[in-house]
């Protein structure tokens, strides 16, 4: 019996493709998607970039000056407890400090 190597290979490229496919899909629908919605819908969030990987959901967030930062913590952990699982959260919020308000800490804050 002689096999042919084109059906072999076009059939294992075909089936990586819906397997990873698949899987890019999922994670962008049922995951990432839901996370970035309920996210962004908090008041006080401009924009919000989500990277999720095996251990941990990082959270780049982008806020306005006024937004309590531990409320929004306590709700995303608590809205978002069945999309993140186990998985430790990450924060990194964006700083718009600008440069007269950093030369006015640095004298306020010396001695």
């Amino acid at each position: 019996m002689k096999l042919k190597v084109l059906p072999i290979a076009l059939t294992a490229v075909i089936s990586a493709v819906v397997l990873f496919g698949g899987w890019f899909v999922y994670r962008q629908v049922a995951v990432q998607n839901p996370i970035e919605k309920m996210v962004t819908q908090y008041d006080g969030v401009n924009d919000v970039q989500l990277t999720i990987n095996r251990n941990d959901v990082q959270l780049k967030l982008d806020l306005q000056p006024d937004v309590d930062l531990g409320r929004l913590v306590q709700y995303i952990h608590k809205e978002g407890q069945t999309l993140i699982g186990t998985r430790s959260l990450k924060l990194d919020v964006v700083d718009h400090s600008s440069e007269a308000l950093e030369s006015w800490w640095g004298m306020r804050c010396l001695p």
